[in-house]
């Protein structure tokens, strides 16, 4: 027992004096020290443009982020290492430093922005070092974190024609929106295309989808792979909430994230149509149970479809005109629901309601009978929105509660 004790005692020493030397060779390990964790700038800067290029960096810092004081950047020639350029990067809300572009104060994200001339007057092709460190208020560093950015001139790329309807309905199968572009660079230096809806009469610009140079027809429309023309095939679902006048606003960008300078515009009329009711599924007569306590329960159904598909419908509901010639619910509508949540009678009885499939079309609301119901003659009267603002109804059906 004395020689286990004996080898305990010399084993939680010896890790103690292991402990305490690896201490002393490395500091780092003490967790002072801030540390970068993502640094985010184009690794392409244009010098033909005048834009400012925004860089960000992200820092941790062990003492919490209100322990962190700057982070500094500079720039090294890739051959030599030559210091071409210093400035800091602030994590202060663009209080003081409105032109640094930083959004959130204190929430360790440090940015600026800077114009490639800020850095190098040459207009030929470069490349450099830009290094990042981090600092904190005891004068704590961070790792150096570096990124290797190329400097050259660039030619933003241009859209020179848009093929695209004039109007725009669920009859018309197969629809494709297409540009055509260039790039003085190449057509491989485009990076990205997409385009735009705005509402003339709501006024908003909504992102809608890609374009793609990638030859896949089935998919995209896209002919040719690697040509002029970006591509996009148009599904029903991009119709879904929109009816009137819209502007089509098309978007190509390089990979200096240079977009087309002059806009490009399509204006189509998109017609959208109103919803209609499939099928109900209501019963004649729901019995009002005698004793107090009891409750009879039945589902009603209603099933809907839409021209612009079921992700344009906004909601379905009703109203329930009582046998006393009043309306049910404080004349508020049933709102029904197709959301696939099974009955659940301790639940939310508005959405736990016994609705069988989601996203089917099918609309669903339990109803109730209970020795207080008005036994006569309900008239339900249902309605259709669609997220276009048609509306469909009032359809009416009746429902008997009898004793």
């Amino acid at each position: 027992m004395k020689n286990k004790l004996l080898f305990s005692s010399i084993l939680i020493i010896f890790l103690l004096w292991m402990l305490s030397c690896s201490e002393e060779k490395n500091p780092v390990a003490t967790g002072v020290n801030p540390v970068i964790s993502k640094v985010k700038l184009q690794d392409k800067w244009s010098t033909q443009s005048s834009g400012f290029y925004k860089t960000e960096v992200w820092v941790n810092d062990p003492q919490g982020l209100g322990n962190l004081t700057g982070v500094y950047l500079t720039v090294h020639e890739s051959s030599g290492g030559k210091e071409i350029f210093s400035d800091s990067l602030y994590d202060e809300g663009s209080y003081h430093y409105p032109e640094a572009g930083d959004v959130l104060a204190g929430d360790g994200v440090f940015s600026n922005r800077f114009q490639t001339a800020d850095i190098s007057e040459s207009v030929d092709q470069a490349e450099y070092i830009f290094r990042f460190i981090a600092f904190d208020m005891q004068n704590h560093e961070s790792q150096i974190w570096e990124n290797l950015i190329t400097f050259g001139p660039n030619s933003p790329p241009v859209i020179h024609q848009i093929s695209a309807p004039d109007s725009l309905s669920f009859q018309n199968e197969n629809t494709i929106f297409s540009i055509t572009v260039s790039d003085s660079d190449g057509i491989e230096d485009i990076a990205q295309a997409y385009f735009e809806s705005k509402s003339l009469n709501r006024g908003f610009t909504l992102y809608e989808q890609e374009l793609y140079n990638d030859g896949d027809f089935e998919n995209h429309g896209d002919l040719l792979a690697g040509d002029s023309i970006f591509s996009t095939r148009i599904l029903p679902e991009f119709l879904a909430g929109k009816k009137g006048q819209y502007d089509l606003i098309f978007h190509v960008e390089d990979t200096n994230e240079e977009q087309n300078m002059a806009e490009a515009k399509h204006l189509i009329y998109i017609e959208n149509f109103k919803s209609e009711f499939v099928a109900f599924d209501i019963p004649d007569v729901i019995l009002i149970p005698p004793g107090s306590g009891e409750i009879n329960r039945e589902l009603i159904t209603a099933e809907v479809s839409d021209p612009e598909g079921l992700a344009d419908i906004d909601s379905v509901y009703f109203f329930s005109l009582k046998p006393d010639s009043s309306l049910a619910n404080n004349g508020q509508p049933f709102i029904m629901v197709d959301n696939g949540l099974p009955y659940n009678p301790g639940g939310n009885l508005w959405i736990e309601t016994g609705d069988e499939t989601a996203g089917d079309g099918i609309y669903s609301l339990s109803i109730f009978a209970d020795n207080t119901s008005l036994p006569g003659v309900y008239t339900f009267s249902f309605f259709i929105r669609d997220k276009a603002g048609n509306l469909t109804g009032p359809v009416k059906k009746t429902l008997q509660l009898t004793q």
